[in-house]
């Protein structure tokens, strides 16, 4: 898998992460079982050179019930250049709930 690809993957789980935390608030209340449709779309840059968005096609999913997580980055950053491949950033994601 590319830096590229990988950058992109973390970037939109983590943002799809830190959208669930904030709107919480939002889903408050939102029974279990309940379809939701939503769409997302990240602008990001690398190195300072911004990079093409990328756009999700609308995605259905039911409520599921609330879980906490833990994440914690493994190791020290990586320092990368726009075009890098391999590049690797490990995380732990540990269930609390």
């Amino acid at each position: 898998m590319g830096y590229n690809r990988l950058i992109v993957l973390f970037i939109f789980f983590g943002t799809i992460l830190f959208l669930l935390d904030v709107q919480g608030v939002f889903a408050e209340g939102t029974a279990a079982g309940t379809s939701v449709s939503n769409t997302a779309t990240v602008t990001f840059k690398v190195g300072g050179t911004p990079q093409t968005p990328v756009s999700h096609v609308p995605t259905t999913f039911l409520v599921d019930r609330k879980i906490n997580l833990t994440v914690a980055q493994l190791g020290s950053s990586v320092t990368v250049a726009p075009g890098s491949n391999d590049q690797v950033l490990a995380f732990t994601v540990t269930n609390t709930s």
